[in-house]
């Protein structure tokens, strides 16, 4: 089964909308060697998008949108990103596996507040949540392994397979954001 843009909404809707699914009940038809594909695709695509962006996406908002926020910028966006991949996402999916806690990165609970990230900056972060999807690509855990739940203090009941499936619907969310900044 493959996963795109158009059963990625259909998700989020019953898990988050409805309440009528789980991210563990959406994972369950996916193989994890296809959900990691998945979310180097998507990584490929923010890559490619940092790597051409106009210099003015890696500056700071001066003008609140219309729900007086603040649009986050390309540097904001993958803090954000990779902040949320290495310590929520994929700790929850380690931890769920007995893979341990994976690389360390500084934590920014609020993107709005974090400092402007330059090109370069973005980039190397991006590298380092990356490094971390390749090593995980290198032996994941078996389909059967990767059912396995435990308690997470922030996700709750998780396994590998459905933090990565979120991990996938929250890069493709934040690749669109990236994409309103060409």
């Amino acid at each position: 089964m493959a996963l795109d843009h158009g059963n990625e909404r259909g998700m989020i809707q019953r898990v988050f909308g409805e309440r009528r699914s789980t991210m563990i009940d959406e994972a369950r038809p996916y193989a994890v060697a296809e959900l990691h594909a998945t979310q180097a695709r998507t990584r490929d695509q923010m890559r490619g998008l940092l790597e051409t962006l106009p210099h003015a996406a890696f500056e700071p908002a001066v003008k609140e949108d219309e729900h007086g926020e603040a649009p986050w910028s390309a540097g904001q966006v993958i803090a954000h990103a990779v902040d949320a991949q290495i310590n929520t996402f994929l700790r929850a999916a380690r931890l769920a596996v007995g893979l341990g806690l994976g690389p360390d990165v500084p934590s920014h609970p609020d993107p709005a507040l974090m400092p402007a990230l330059s090109r370069a900056d973005s980039l190397a972060l991006l590298d380092i949540g990356d490094r971390d999807l390749a090593e995980l690509r290198i032996s994941p855990p078996t389909d059967a392994v990767s059912e396995v739940t435990r308690e997470d203090e922030i996700m709750g009941t998780s396994g590998y397979k459905d933090m990565l499936l979120f991990l996938c619907l929250h890069d493709d969310d934040h690749l669109e954001q990236l994409k309103v900044l060409v």
